[in-house]
């Protein structure tokens, strides 16, 4: 093996950063309408599929409202309960104060935001 005094790993891990910072981008015009090749399309929307299962199970994306799944405390509660019998919250008020649907990924996001908390996409 050639010895030149190139750290081969240094290079290797600018070529991962690199290809990473392209698949965001990538990811972010397919996100807001600008890429429609299918292929790209499918591959994005499975990010956004995985995407919305970490936010999830780490707490941080709103169930749907009828998920059988509170808003605040994720306590399982019936898909047509209107209260939360572990924190009290009144689940319909939540919803239809809070929350919107994101047009993009059809996830349940904030509703005085700017932009999808599951995919990124700017709201309209």
């Amino acid at each position: 093996m050639m010895n030149t005094g190139v750290d081969i790993n240094s290079l290797r891990l600018e070529k991962e950063n690199a290809l990473i910072t392209l698949g965001k981008a990538m990811h972010k015009q397919i996100r807001d309408g600008e890429v429609t090749n299918s292929i790209y399309v499918g591959l994005s929307e499975r990010i956004a599929q995985i995407d919305s299962q970490i936010c999830l199970y780490s707490g941080g994306r709103i169930p749907a409202q009828g998920e059988g799944l509170c808003p605040v405390c994720f306590n399982a509660v019936a898909p047509t309960a209107a209260f939360c019998g572990n924190c009290g919250t009144n689940i319909t008020e939540y919803y239809s104060q809070t929350t919107a649907r994101c047009d993009k990924c059809g996830q349940i996001t904030a509703a005085d935001g700017s932009y999808c908390t599951i995919c990124g996409t700017k709201r309209l």
